[in-house]
């Protein structure tokens, strides 16, 4: 089945010059084989019209009536984040480059994104400029968005969550929800890390949404990691999915402390040692258990371990009701 996903913004207008028409282009998956078509729309233009116009020309008859309203609203979201970026106040960002850190500066009234690129292309090869800017104005936007905090408000402690996952997590729509309310009462959690260009990718995903429909009545919460390489590209593929991702600017340092190769990995994780990995086999779980009755496949000895733990602690608690072992 066709679906019409965004992979790259390209030759963008400068976000200062109000007095140009606004033109929006990007190049969109139009078959099922991933084949490309260049969508290109001008301010004025009626963009309902523009977009069943690329659509009747690109994609087969009966996937149009879903095309046109998803190039629509890619328009749409567009404006909305140059809105959001026109109006970006000056700020820094601290950026780790490979075993050093550095610093992402945006000036008052400068174009994010050309400041994103240009800072990209000093630490990264070419194919990995787009994805890297990507990354750093999704990361400028979240940190404006942040509510300013009270230097004499004391700080909450990060949770064990907060700090593997990043203190918000992203749903379809932009909806973000705190880590710890998404995760901190779930008795099994699993990572996807996947990727919209990934062909194995789409053909698991609809499997694992039929197992998360079963599986999420025992406790079962996915987080999706994405390796997209475009803002656009993740939102798409995020609105296919019923479960909350990593914001895209934050993916890299999760793919990175988890040492995933290929794609798509689904990694079973603990919800006690938080993040400790279960098992990242978790496709060929999935596929082998399609109702997760066995969750939340630890290996055996894991098992023996953990109930001889709980033994343990017991023993100590009843011992401890007629203080043996008590320190004096």
């Amino acid at each position: 089945m066709m679906r019409v996903s965004m992979m790259a913004l390209l030759a963008l207008p400068s976000l200062v010059d109000s007095q140009s028409p606004a033109v929006v282009e990007f190049t969109a998956v139009v078959t099922a084989e991933g084949g490309t078509a260049d969508f290109k729309w001008t301010e004025g233009e009626d963009v309902g019209a523009a977009a069943a116009a690329f659509c009747g020309e690109h994609v087969a008859e009966e996937h149009r009536a879903a095309c046109a309203p998803a190039i629509a609203a890619q328009v749409e979201n567009e404006l909305k984040v140059r809105k959001q970026l026109a109006g970006l106040p000056a700020l820094e960002l601290e950026v780790q480059v490979g075993e050093e850190k550095t610093v992402f500066r945006h000036r008052d009234g400068g174009d994010v994104r050309a400041e994103a690129s240009a800072f990209c292309e000093k630490y990264v090869a070419d194919e990995q400029v787009a994805a890297c800017a990507a990354h750093l104005v999704e990361g400028a936007l979240q940190a404006a968005a942040r509510p300013k905090r009270d230097p004499l408000e004391a700080e909450e402690p990060e949770s064990a969550w907060d700090r593997l996952l990043g203190p918000q997590l992203v749903a379809a729509g932009g909806k973000t929800v705190s880590v710890d309310a998404a995760l901190a009462k779930k008795k099994n959690v699993a990572l996807l890390f996947a990727a919209d260009w990934c062909k194995p990718c789409r053909d698991f995903v609809p499997k694992l949404k039929a197992y998360y429909k079963l599986a999420s009545r025992r406790g079962l919460e996915i987080v999706w990691v994405s390796a997209s390489r475009s803002q656009a590209n993740f939102d798409a593929y995020l609105q296919d999915m019923p479960w909350p991702a990593v914001p895209l600017a934050a993916a890299p340092a999760v793919i990175k402390k988890y040492e995933t190769r290929g794609y798509p990995t689904l990694c079973f994780v603990d919800v006690d040692d938080v993040g400790k990995v279960i098992t990242c086999d978790g496709v060929q779980k999935v596929m082998a258990d399609k109702h997760g009755l066995a969750l939340p496949y630890r290996a055996p000895v894991d098992k023996l371990k953990r109930a001889l733990r709980s033994v343990v602690a017991l023993v100590r608690g009843i011992l401890g009701l007629f203080g043996i072992g008590k320190k004096k």
